[in-house]
């Protein structure tokens, strides 16, 4: 279960840096290149699952926001497409931006710790497929008796 250590750290690195900027107002979308082995599965969940979650959150919660600056649903929706690579800027000011990135960040440490939960329940099943097979391999085989 080692080899997921090194990867684990940089995630919580990444989930922590995004946090910080959160609190300014900027979450990216390209992370600095010390987070380059977390790079693509940020990315990846931005485009898929992140999009879902912006184009939910700012179609029924949000309607009553006439401002969509304001409320930071362009910069958002520019955030999960493919293309711009600068970081969505909002304001600190107002609720919705922050909550939206918020949550975003949340289901992106969730999918992660699943991940990371689903790769230590595999490596842990072939740990005990070699312990069962080391325990069987040293059973005595029954010597079949003639029935006279």
């Amino acid at each position: 279960m080692q080899p997921f250590a090194p990867l684990e750290r940089k995630t919580e690195e990444a989930i922590q840096f995004l946090s910080d900027e959160i609190r300014l107002g900027r979450l990216h979308k390209v992370l600095p290149a010390r987070y380059a082995d977390v790079q693509t599965s940020w990315y990846d969940f931005l485009q898929f699952k992140g999009l879902d979650t912006i184009l939910r959150y700012f179609g029924k919660r949000n309607r009553t926001n006439p401002d969509p600056v304001l409320s930071g649903r362009d910069e958002f929706l520019r955030l999960a497409q493919p293309g711009d690579q600068l970081p969505a800027q909002f304001s600190t000011t107002h609720d919705v931006p922050k909550n939206i990135a918020k949550r975003l960040l949340c289901e992106f440490a969730e999918q992660q710790a699943m991940i990371r939960s689903w790769a230590v329940s595999d490596e842990r099943l072939r740990e005990l497929g070699k312990e069962l097979k080391l325990s069987g391999s040293k059973r005595r085989r029954r010597q079949r008796v003639p029935l006279d």
